[in-house]
């Protein structure tokens, strides 16, 4: 697989690999134990056969190609988990940089909030002058033609004013 194919992967797809590679650890140390196994059982065939020589031989074919599959196996594995320890830094980064980036956009979006709450804060408070502005003159005016009828309805009827201020006159005494 390519560098760029593992940058593709996923951490699970990574995770999975990294499985994978340890299921294949376990199947070669099986097989290392049984090529043990049968390295104890030539030995015991060699000594009935007689040459040693010949045994040893035979011995250093099976672990020479043990050692080198096991090297292989344990290069590739570093190989590996190099490359998962750069993906993760490259994640880490990433992850740091849209940390800023929305705490930065985060900023930006409080700061025209106060900005327009600010605004509608003053077109409110305009709103309200206005309307206590208007609701004084209304009343100013509704006071205003309620006095004018009263002095009306008063000076039409004056003789209710002298009755009234005769009965004041009269309480009085």
């Amino acid at each position: 697989m390519t560098d760029k194919e593992l940058s593709r992967l996923k951490r699970g797809e990574l995770l999975e690999m990294l499985l994978e590679q340890s299921k294949e650890v376990e199947k070669l140390k099986k097989s290392l134990a049984q090529a043990q196994e049968q390295l104890k059982e030539r030995a015991i065939c060699i000594e009935e056969v007689g040459s040693i020589a010949e045994a040893s031989l035979q011995l250093n074919g099976v672990f020479t190609a043990a050692q080198e599959a096991s090297e292989q196996y344990l290069d590739n594995i570093k190989m590996i988990e190099k490359k998962k320890e750069t993906e993760m830094k490259d994640v880490k980064t990433q992850a740091k940089q849209l940390l800023e980036n929305t705490k930065v956009e985060c900023l930006q979006l409080k700061n025209q909030m106060e900005a327009q709450c600010q605004q509608k804060e003053i077109e409110t408070e305009q709103k309200c002058a206005a309307m206590i502005a208007k609701a004084k003159r209304d009343s100013e005016e509704k006071w205003d033609k309620i006095s004018r009828y009263l002095e009306e309805f008063y000076d039409a009827h004056k003789g209710l004013r002298e009755l009234i201020t005769f009965t004041g006159d009269i309480q009085r005494d």
